[in-house]
């Protein structure tokens, strides 16, 4: 019941005031796919690699709840302290009511990217439903990583600021936006 609450207060905090609510869960990521598009797809041919555009969009869709998730979960602690310090619960439920909020972007995001798989790519009809486990896999390992993060940063404030600083290049470094195989046979 404490983390229904918590993950209701998260969600109606993040669209409060808002008119496209939760529209913007999806609003932000096709525009990041659009300039990523233009850029790498267009510009740089997309590397050759097949359905460039639903390659794309299936890395920003987990890159997004990955970093958002991290960020939001790393001052999660600091900004509940009053809760904290004044009510006995389990310590945890507050960065994954955080990680559950960008859970449902990455839900609606993750649903738009099964529906333009099985359009566009009608072969990937029997094994597009992996996605499915593999996210909620994912949604776990974020979680996970969510907490020890909001704990290290309770410890030393820094960490929220490293993580912000180490994100930007660590999401170039992932093959989002390239893949593998386009690297030299020494770097692979």
């Amino acid at each position: 019941e404490l983390f229904a609450n918590l993950f209701r207060r998260d969600f109606h905090a993040k669209y409060k005031g808002s008119v496209l609510g939760v529209f913007w869960s999806l609003l932000n990521p096709l525009a990041l796919l659009a300039v990523y598009l233009v850029v790498f797809g267009l510009l740089w041919s997309g590397g050759d690699i097949p359905h460039y555009p639903l390659y794309l969009l299936a890395g920003l869709v987990c890159w997004i709840f990955f970093s958002t998730s991290l960020q939001v979960a790393a001052r999660s602690m600091i900004d509940s302290a009053e809760l904290i310090k004044k009510v006995r619960f389990p310590r945890q439920l507050v960065s994954f009511s955080a990680v559950a909020t960008q859970a449902v972007t990455f839900a609606v995001m993750l649903g738009v990217l099964v529906v333009l798989s099985l359009i566009f790519i009608p072969e990937a009809r029997a094994t597009v439903w992996l996605a499915l486990p593999l996210a909620v896999l994912f949604a776990g390992f974020v979680a996970g990583l969510a907490l020890l993060v909001a704990c290290l940063n309770v410890l030393f404030r820094d960490v929220e600021h490293i993580l912000t600083a180490a994100l930007l290049p660590w999401f170039f470094l992932t093959p989002v936006l390239w893949s593998f195989a386009q690297l030299p046979a020494d770097v692979r």
